[in-house]
């Protein structure tokens, strides 16, 4: 299996989005983006704690 390419912070926001508001399961929404449930989970935990900016990912932090 190829290694997937990053998604961008849009993307990321979509499908936080998808499962907090649209209540889209996180299995559904990693079937369907090719992303791990481990890494949604990350993705919606980082969206409550921080918003937006939680989306951004480690590398903006550290340009911080």
């Amino acid at each position: 299996m190829s290694k997937r390419s990053p998604k961008s912070i849009s993307e990321k926001l979509e499908i936080v989005l998808l499962h907090l508001e649209a209540g889209k399961s996180l299995s559904w929404l990693a079937r369907r983006y090719g992303v791990s449930k481990d890494t949604l989970s990350n993705w919606v935990r980082k969206y409550k704690e921080a918003g937006v900016e939680g989306t951004r990912g480690k590398s903006s932090l550290d340009e911080v």
